[in-house]
């Protein structure tokens, strides 16, 4: 078994983990009541390139729903993004997020520490990525796509006011950083 990841609520009472079992690319999530130290019963199956992305109540995560009997076989697609809330039944998750006209692609969902921004993540249909943005401090807002050139690798970074810091290898080998702006979307 081994541990793949590892990510701390916002309100600091959680952490949740990630762990794969005999080299496999499925991952497992479970949590960790931090004021206890104990294990909840919280436990989440099927995960797939994936981490824990912390939001209220709970985490988004990504996952596929494989067919039985072949879950170590079956081609990845059809990836969705999914939210636990903590202390419910996986069979409760919420689905957040799916594309089916990509069903090669693999989605990820972050947010940032102060949970006014969320990012949506879209790669597999080049060597890069595919970034998108949602203001959470609009209760209506939409996400928009902040960058569209697949090749290219965009990570949030992190945010200051309506900056957006990205970390890309687009016209930079070696990396930058690169500054969007929440106001007028594009990347500078």
């Amino acid at each position: 078994m081994a541990l793949k990841s590892l990510s701390f609520s916002n309100n600091g009472k959680y952490a949740a983990y990630s762990v794969s079992r005999s080299g496999s690319d499925w991952s497992e999530f479970y949590v960790i009541d931090l004021a206890t130290g104990q294990q909840t019963e919280d436990h989440i199956q099927w995960a797939k390139f994936s981490d824990a992305a912390w939001w209220g109540d709970g985490f988004f995560y990504s996952s596929y729903t494989p067919e039985n009997g072949k879950e170590l076989s079956a081609m990845n697609e059809n990836h969705k993004v999914y939210y636990h809330r903590i202390g419910t039944p996986q069979s409760s998750d919420v689905l957040f997020y799916r594309n089916p006209s990509r069903p090669k692609c693999f989605y990820e969902v972050s947010v940032n520490e102060e949970e006014t921004l969320m990012y949506l993540t879209e790669s597999g249909n080049g060597s890069g990525n595919t970034l998108y943005v949602k203001n959470l401090k609009q209760p209506d807002s939409q996400f928009f796509q902040l960058t569209d050139n697949k090749d290219k690798v965009y990570e949030s970074v992190g945010n200051v006011g309506d900056s957006l810091l990205i970390y890309t290898n687009d016209g930079a080998s070696n990396y930058r950083l690169m500054v969007a702006d929440l106001r007028n979307p594009g990347v500078d």
